[in-house]
């Protein structure tokens, strides 16, 4: 990949999730998760893990609204230490309960979709995205 390119990208990135206006709110995601298809979004203090086998998966309850966000791959500018992470404390499903296993993340959602929740849970709003940046959470 050419160099300026790298750069741009890596700019780019870090830019968006240092960006308050870049950061959206899990409740604004779920009521209208289409507005942000092909736009680079921040979402804060959501909970990751590596679910095993292929991809990533994020999750933030809200009430009884869910939201899910599934990503193949983890971005290349995220840090050692939080992928790390990923194939350790925070593997699997049952890990999203973890505090340690919460993130500040980057997506540039592609599709989305809502589900009805099983179980009594409401409705669960998907957003499926090429990869995930995950970086340390940001102190509010």
């Amino acid at each position: 990949m050419h160099p300026f390119l790298v750069a741009a990208l890596l700019l780019t990135s870090t830019v968006a999730l240092a960006r308050d206006d870049a950061a959206v709110s899990v409740p604004d995601l779920i009521a209208n998760p289409a507005k942000r298809i092909g736009e680079s979004i921040v979402i804060r203090r959501i909970r990751c893990v590596d679910p095993g086998g292929a991809g990533l998966v994020c999750v933030a309850v809200r009430g009884r609204l869910t939201l899910r966000i599934e990503a193949s791959l983890l971005g290349p500018f995220t840090k050692v230490d939080i992928a790390e992470k990923l194939i350790g404390l925070c593997k699997g499903e049952a890990k999203l309960d973890a505090a340690a296993c919460t993130f500040d993340i980057l997506i540039t959602p592609k599709t989305t979709r809502q589900d009805d929740g099983t179980g009594g849970r409401g409705t669960v709003t998907v957003i499926y995205g090429n990869e995930i940046e995950m970086y340390a959470p940001r102190r509010m």
